[in-house]
């Protein structure tokens, strides 16, 4: 299917995306490939710590433009698989693309309900804050 280039912010979260809503993701324990952090990587895993956000300006502006780069990137999403999405993931989708025309307490429960949460707290409470 024809990737929408100008929404899709990174290759694996999109493929992440498609894969959810078309059928089912599951966590494996295994590891099924190599992952090697080198001088040329185009991107870093680095450590996410309170005090780096807390003593950092900007974190939280960009918390909130990733976000937004999300919510393209699902409705995107919702839109090439118009048709082939069940209800429930429809929901889902349209929920999070509809996050900014919600009042703050709605935006936060549909986070967490919905669990679309990041893996660590900081950029958690960061995305609260700016929800």
């Amino acid at each position: 299917m024809p990737v929408p280039v100008d929404e899709v912010t990174g290759h694996d979260w999109y493929l992440l995306l498609l894969a959810a809503f078309a059928g089912k993701v599951s966590v494996l324990d295994d590891t099924t490939m190599s992952y090697r952090l080198h001088g040329a990587n185009s991107s870093d895993q680095k450590p996410v710590s309170m005090m780096k956000y807390a003593g950092s300006s900007g974190k939280l502006d960009r918390v909130r433009a990733g976000m937004t780069w999300r919510r393209r990137q699902a409705a995107a999403v919702l839109a090439q698989l118009d048709g082939t999405i069940d209800e429930q993931g429809r929901a889902l989708i349209e929920a999070f693309v509809s996050l900014p025309k919600r009042g703050a307490l709605t935006r936060r429960w549909t986070l967490l309900a919905n669990r679309i949460l990041y893996p660590d707290l900081p950029r958690n409470l960061a995305m609260f804050a700016g929800a």
